[in-house]
């Protein structure tokens, strides 16, 4: 039997409501905290906003929605740090005797961009990082035995990459694919069997030819005849220089000097939130301004980046205050 899930990040309901709070900001001057707690923003979302003021203008990069049921509570911190732990470990040595799947792992990134090519745009960098977070959720899926862009924990893609990667500034997508009875030895019926599964799904499909998509990780694991692949999307606007660490204690300094990938120019600002809820937890800090400033808690950055007298905000690394 053939599974495929698509995910990204926000609910269609959410794009008018979005419409609606950037038109109250404009003429009402409400602040940037307390929009964002009437009208969560999702942590997918690259954000347009004028500089210092409290005004949400349209999205920069909007998602297409999750399947529905898709939970976003906010994740309890030991959890998290579980999370990663988990991802390095398995990543080492895969659990239960599983396999990861170099060869289709790929073939899925050569044949997702021919796909690409076909409609004349840019192909997918493979990007490790990524590619560790991908394997990391077929290898869940496969030792728990459920099948969803959440897990049990209700971790979503923007979750788990943020908590793997710790150097990615941007948004990002995910298809996920599952099937019995296979010999993985045929790595190109494999492959294309998923590719044509998810460019035959309108959403599977949209994730694959977005264009402002710019890397992809792929994370194929099996055993016996059991397969399960993931594809992590992002759109990478900078990479942080020196990758932060998941836990960090109040008052050390951070080190966020960036590497430009979609963004031209470094970000200016940068800001604690609360992942899933879109609530922003502290002040907006310059980027200089290096100190860790906000109580022990589960955070995810926000970084700042000018733009024709505006901010795009793009979400980075999730961590643990102590």
């Amino acid at each position: 039997m053939q599974r495929l899930s698509v995910g990204l990040g926000n609910h269609n309901e959410e794009n008018n409501t979005m419409k609606t709070i950037a038109w109250l900001a404009f003429f009402e001057g409400v602040i940037l905290a307390g929009i964002l707690w009437l009208n969560p923003v999702f942590s997918s979302i690259g954000i347009i906003m004028p500089p210092d003021t409290g005004g949400i203008g349209n999205t920069a990069f909007i998602a297409p929605p999750m399947p529905k049921g898709i939970p976003t509570q906010v994740t309890a911190a030991d959890i998290m740090i579980q999370y990663s732990t988990k991802a390095d470990d398995w990543n080492q040595q895969p659990p239960d005797g599983a396999t990861f799947l170099s060869q289709v792992e790929q073939r899925v990134l050569e044949l997702t961009n021919a796909e690409r090519r076909q409609k004349r745009l840019k192909p997918l960098k493979h990007e490790d990082l990524l590619q560790k977070a991908a394997r990391t959720h077929s290898l869940d899926m496969f030792v728990r035995q459920f099948f969803d862009h959440a897990n049990p924990e209700g971790r979503t893609p923007q979750d788990r990459v943020a908590i793997v990667h710790r150097g990615l500034i941007g948004t990002t997508g995910e298809n996920i694919w599952s099937q019995n009875g296979w010999d993985f030895s045929k790595v190109d019926e494999l492959a294309q069997r998923a590719v044509n599964g998810w460019m035959n799904s309108p959403g599977h499909r949209e994730n694959i030819l977005r264009k402002k998509f710019t890397h992809l990780g792929v994370g194929g694991v099996g055993k016996g005849d059991q397969v399960w692949l993931t594809q992590n999307f992002a759109s990478i606007q900078a990479f942080l220089k020196q990758p932060l660490n998941i836990e960090l204690k109040q008052g050390e300094l951070l080190n966020l000097a960036t590497n430009p990938v979609s963004q031209r120019r470094a970000p200016v600002k940068y800001a604690f939130w609360l992942p899933n809820k879109g609530v922003l937890a502290a002040e907006v800090l310059s980027i200089s301004d290096q100190q860790i400033n906000v109580g022990p808690g589960e955070y995810r950055l926000r970084f700042y980046f000018p733009e024709k007298g505006r901010y795009l905000i793009y979400p980075g690394p999730q961590v643990v205050v102590k």
